[in-house]
């Protein structure tokens, strides 16, 4: 049966946040969902006048070597599945974590997730309380939360790579398209969602001024469906358990691209 994963992704600005933190943090979640560590470090360093890859097995020793020779605090953590091929796609749970997505001085989060080792312990509920959990952690340490969504989509179309707008492997024409407006025009997304998820992290500056406000869209999504962050932030998912990318309900999805500012 083909894998899929479940995507978390978080854009914010000014995070008080050492790239010892996010490990620290992200280790903790991970030894809590799978009783585990992580298996590997992936990260860049400078190397003449290009760059060198590393990829190190998640040691404490390791993990100091990451802080010292990774000046840009990117980096990724990763497990693998137990009969992985390929450590590109076949990924249990992974955090790629970048402090200046796209050269704009934004973070970005992004957040891999088997779903089918996820389903096995745990249901929705703990998704949707994972993700607030990790967007609490990041207002904690003064980030302001800019976007962020959640979905699901098979392997074979490498998601991990799809949500930083490099990735276009076995996607079909409209995902390609969707792909495109994404990577072109992901810095407009302090004001813009990219499209309706089964799962959005919104501020108060998506909401269309016509019309768009949190009464419309709960009464759209349902009370237990929306969640106030604070004055500015919310998150709200779909009513249903389809979280596949591009299988959204349609008239949740039409009613809500209405009240909320959109890049299509």
């Amino acid at each position: 049966m083909a894998q899929e994963s479940i995507e978390f992704v978080f854009l914010f600005k000014g995070p008080n946040i050492t790239p010892q933190n996010i490990v620290k943090y992200f280790g903790c979640i991970h030894e809590t969902l799978y009783k585990s560590k992580f298996h590997e470090i992936a990260y860049t360093i400078p190397f003449k006048n290009t760059f060198k890859s590393r990829s190190l097995k998640f040691t404490d020793k390791n993990i100091e070597k990451l802080i010292n020779e990774n000046p840009s605090d990117r980096f990724d953590l990763f497990s693998l599945l137990p009969d992985w091929e390929y450590k590109s796609k076949d990924i249990n749970f992974l955090v790629g974590y970048n402090s200046n997505f796209k050269n704009k001085g934004d973070g970005f989060i992004t957040i891999t997730i088997n779903k089918d080792i996820f389903y096995r312990a745990f249901d929705n509920n703990k998704l949707i309380a994972l993700f607030l959990e990790i967007t609490k952690y990041l207002k904690e340490n003064e980030a302001e939360i800019k976007y962020g969504f959640i979905f699901l989509m098979a392997n074979q179309k490498f998601p991990a790579f799809f949500i930083t707008g490099i990735g276009n492997y076995n996607l079909s024409k409209d995902e390609q398209k969707e792909l495109r407006i994404w990577a072109d025009r992901n810095s407009e997304t302090d004001s813009k969602i990219w499209r309706i998820f089964w799962g959005n992290l919104i501020t108060s500056h998506h909401l269309d001024p016509s019309g768009g406000t949190v009464d419309r869209i709960k009464k759209i999504v349902g009370e237990s469906n929306f969640y106030i962050i604070d004055n500015d932030t919310y998150f709200f998912n779909l009513p249903d358990d389809n979280l596949l990318y591009g299988c959204e309900n349609k008239n949740s999805e039409e009613a809500l691209l209405k009240l909320l500012n959109c890049l299509t």
